[in-house]
């Protein structure tokens, strides 16, 4: 199956809202004057945006776009690979604070806590709601240099609708920057 999140290559200058808040704050920040923490966390949001803005051609779509209504975001714990052994399992994935959340607001559809879904074989649906939506995970950060991570991520529609994806990120001005992806397996 064909996807769209295969590249981004440096060249791709595409703007678009869900990307523009993370700019915004990071204006002439030098890398040497974060922590590993805060870089850590801008990171995962670097990929959850760029996952927002590429998202797979394979999930059903309406006319006016997307038919789920919410992303529900997933760190997955250090010691679990998204991109070898397929989506992990619920016991392996923990919910982003309240803080991170916050950092998604005004995108559309909404962004919320995995704890807010239930993953079944036939697809993610909100707890409250039952409304469709899509689960999009985010794992551990892996320093190649001093300026450049990968970062294993994917997404789960139902089951045969998902992938694994390994995010290759660049430190480029004043953040960093998804230059390519890998997509190991796709269902």
């Amino acid at each position: 199956m064909a996807c769209c999140l295969a590249c981004c290559s440096k060249s791709d200058n595409r703007e678009s809202a869900a990307s523009a808040p993370v700019e915004e704050h990071r204006k002439h920040i030098a890398l040497a004057d974060l922590s590993r923490e805060t870089l850590t966390s801008e990171i995962l949001e670097t990929v959850f945006r760029y996952q927002f803005d590429h998202g797979d051609p394979n999930i059903p779509r309406t006319p006016r776009g997307s038919r789920y209504k919410a992303y529900y975001l997933a760190i997955v714990h250090d010691d679990i690979s998204i991109t070898g052994n397929g989506i992990p399992s619920d016991e392996d994935i923990k919910d982003p604070d309240d803080a991170f959340i916050k950092r998604f607001q005004g995108i559309s559809p909404i962004a919320k806590k995995f704890s807010q879904c239930k993953k079944t074989i036939s697809g993610v649906t909100d707890n409250a709601t039952g409304q469709p939506g899509v689960l999009l995970l985010v794992g551990e950060v892996r320093w190649k240099s001093k300026t450049e991570v990968e970062v294993e991520a994917g997404y789960y529609f139902q089951s045969m609708c998902a992938a694994g994806q390994l995010c290759h990120l660049e430190w480029t001005d004043d953040k960093f920057l998804v230059t390519a992806v890998d997509q190991p397996w796709t269902s």
